[in-house]
């Protein structure tokens, strides 16, 4: 039910994207703070990672955007012994609600193919593979808030709520908030 709510809420916004008056494109950088929901440990504690990439603004109204982006995002957690390292490719499909003042709420869903997964034993000072262990897709639901001035400059901080288990056998899922800035360059 989640997945095919996830794949119409991406169908949705992308046909509504090509009805566009303006197209915007810009890169766009953030720090990630990231771990595990349920823990499975209860020592399990975030981990401070990064993302960069491109974002695009499709405006639909002076009010409404979808804005797609794709970066690379260093996500995880932390316990007192293991460091969990996973690095993703994230596609997020957002509805952009700007107000005239600048400030904007934005939603929608995020797909992210695993590049990598490490675990790293901190006491034995080894480190396991985990993308065999775990599944390539992952998906989640951001929500956010953010401010942009007209010369395309701006921020946000997101929340993405993971709806996909990171492992068949575990009810394990991502959780990350992000700031992020961005650059949308003028069009002419």
């Amino acid at each position: 039910m989640k997945k095919n709510l996830i794949i119409a809420l991406f169908l949705l916004t992308g046909s509504i994207g090509f009805a566009q008056t303006e197209v915007r494109i810009g890169p766009k950088v953030g720090v990630n703070i990231s771990s595990f929901a349920p823990s499975p440990h209860a020592e399990i504690q975030t981990l401070v990672g990064y993302q960069a990439g491109g974002v695009a603004s499709f405006s639909l109204s002076k009010l409404l955007s979808v804005q797609p982006e794709l970066f690379y995002s260093a996500e995880g957690a932390t316990s007192p012994g293991m460091k969990y390292s996973l690095n993703y490719l994230r596609l997020p499909l957002l509805i952009h609600l700007q107000h005239a003042s600048g400030f904007y709420a934005q939603a929608g869903p995020q797909a992210g193919y695993l590049l990598s997964g490490k675990s790293k034993d901190k006491l034995l000072d080894k480190q396991y593979e985990l993308k065999g262990l775990m599944g390539h897709f992952e998906t989640s639901f951001v929500v956010g808030l953010g401010y942009r001035l007209q010369q395309g400059f701006g921020f946000d901080l997101r929340y993405a709520a993971g709806l996909s288990r990171l492992q068949a056998d575990s009810e394990v899922k991502l959780q990350t908030v992000t700031a992020g800035i961005h650059y949308l360059l003028p069009t002419h």
